[in-house]
């Protein structure tokens, strides 16, 4: 079985711990799901987004939302009418 190092600092690492404790993980388990993740998909797992890409998909996705011309209509289609 090969050993894998890495660098991160003491805090993150004790956050990291912690919320995986709270998950039922350890670390290295959690870090073992994410790359068989990874291998078994070919893809990330998730998309990382900084404060702006999360502001911009919030953005994107209220542009998605149904708009009404009036209270009328907007009535008949939540009741189905």
């Amino acid at each position: 079985m090969a050993q894998l190092t890495i660098k991160i600092d003491n805090e993150f690492k004790e956050q990291a711990q912690q919320a995986f404790d709270e998950m039922g993980l350890d670390l290295d388990t959690a870090i073992r799901v994410f790359l068989k993740q990874v291998v078994r998909t070919g893809e990330f797992p998730f998309i990382p987004q900084s404060d702006k890409a999360q502001a911009i998909h919030q953005v994107e996705q209220l542009m998605q939302l149904t708009t009404y011309d009036t209270t009328e209509d907007w009535w008949q289609a939540i009741n189905g009418a």
